[in-house]
């Protein structure tokens, strides 16, 4: 998701036609069929996505469309879209094993980016506190100074005060 969950880029597609992706690689997540996944975090499921989406299908040959909300613990990151030029109706097996796949990818993603957000965070208390300069992190009030969030060593000494005075 992207632009404050207003639209939606796709990453990665097999299979489709590349000027299909150029017409629909960013796609307005309000629009039917893509705010039920996205919006509304439910599957959806159709064999006429011919007539649900013509907008989107024209010239691909697509009928047939799967979408599967892609979640994290506290929300959703994406979906996985499964298109067919036959039209097919999904079996309810089919659609678990889809809703399945989906949940486990979502799964995937919060760890990487929870992985990433500690890698980032180790970095940045690395480099803060071991930095050759004084560092403050600064809280700006909007009726006052403000007040210090936090403080390195290198600023602690500069300043005579303690971390604690100072926080």
């Amino acid at each position: 998701l992207d632009n404050g969950g207003t639209t939606a880029t796709i990453v990665c597609a097999q299979n489709v036609p590349e000027d299909f992706l150029a017409t629909i690689r960013t796609i307005p997540v309000q629009e039917t069929p893509y705010r039920i996944p996205f919006i509304e975090g439910q599957p959806f499921f159709t064999d006429q996505y011919d007539q649900v989406a013509p907008q989107h299908v024209q010239g691909t040959g697509f009928v047939s469309l799967a979408t599967v909300p892609l979640r994290t613990k506290d929300r959703i990151v994406g979906a996985l879209n499964v298109a067919g030029t036959k039209r097919h109706a999904m079996t309810e097996e089919e659609k678990q094993t889809l809703i399945a796949i989906g949940q486990e990818l979502g799964s995937c993603i919060g760890r990487m980016a929870s992985e990433e957000l500690a890698r980032s965070q180790e970095l940045f208390s690395l480099v803060f506190n071991n930095a050759n300069d004084g560092i403050f992190l600064l809280e700006q009030a909007p009726d006052g100074p403000g007040r210090y969030l936090m403080v390195n060593e290198k600023a602690t000494r500069m300043l005579g005060y303690s971390r604690d005075e100072l926080l």
